[in-house]
């Protein structure tokens, strides 16, 4: 996992979350986290984000068996739960539900985690995907409370497509080098402007406008494009 996710995006933070710098919470490499200030129980419910990038082919469920591996080896003890998966292997999703058991000093502390897996196929047609990894952590009653905004949270997420390399044709082109502009025609001698009437401007020229490349979209639902590394985009919330 890095500190930029693979592939750009945007997404929207319930009311109540407010996101900070994933170092001051001691996740350098992750690439955004929200903490929900309001939470109770002696836990601040937390939201994490990550991406990577995969060129084996692993199904999601063996992403998920890693993720559960990984937390294991840092708490006293995970319980995976009941899984869910939309979509195709190659760009789907897989959610899951583990119980987590961990120790700061002499306090043992009982989590819930709700982990959500996004791939996106690379659009070239190799094998490389896009993974997206979002965590919700909360104690278990936090969850009951806390489910609904994670839920609303990864509805959120959608593609931002990168800014255009081909911007559109301005609509006044320069006049090249050696050009005059040729002066508006004026009104023949002894004819005036009707009252109530204005001067119609001239048509301008019709443009000849070729067609360009096809414009470089973003990752899709399932379709994702490796352009540079990118910190999603997102509304802050109350």
């Amino acid at each position: 996992m890095t500190s930029v996710l693979p592939v750009p995006i945007a997404f929207e933070l319930p009311d109540g979350w407010r996101s900070v710098p994933p170092a001051e919470v001691g996740s350098p490499d992750t690439a955004f986290v929200a903490l929900h200030p309001g939470s109770r129980d002696g836990f601040t419910a937390n939201i994490s984000l990550t991406g990577d990038t995969r060129e084996d082919g692993a199904d999601l469920d063996v992403l998920a068996d890693e993720s559960a591996s990984r937390l294991a080896e840092q708490a006293v003890a995970v319980k995976v739960g009941r899984r869910e998966r939309t979509g195709v292997a190659a760009a789907g999703s897989l959610t899951q539900a583990l119980g987590v058991r961990v120790r700061t000093g002499a306090t043992v502390t009982d989590l819930a985690q709700v982990q959500s897996f996004l791939a996106m196929a690379d659009l070239a047609g190799s094998r490389r995907r896009a993974v997206l990894t979002a965590v919700l952590t909360a104690t278990p009653s936090q969850l009951v409370d806390l489910l609904a905004d994670f839920q609303a949270f990864l509805a959120s997420i959608r593609p931002e497509p990168p800014a255009s390399p081909h911007p559109a044709p301005s609509p006044n082109p320069p006049t090249p080098p050696g050009h005059a502009v040729p002066p508006r025609p004026s009104a023949p001698p002894g004819h005036t402007a009707q009252p109530g009437h204005t001067a119609q401007p001239r048509p301008a020229p019709r443009q000849d406008h070729r067609p360009g490349p096809p414009p470089v979209h973003g990752a899709a639902p399932g379709a994702w494009r490796p352009d540079h590394g990118y910190v999603g985009r997102h509304r802050r919330g109350e």
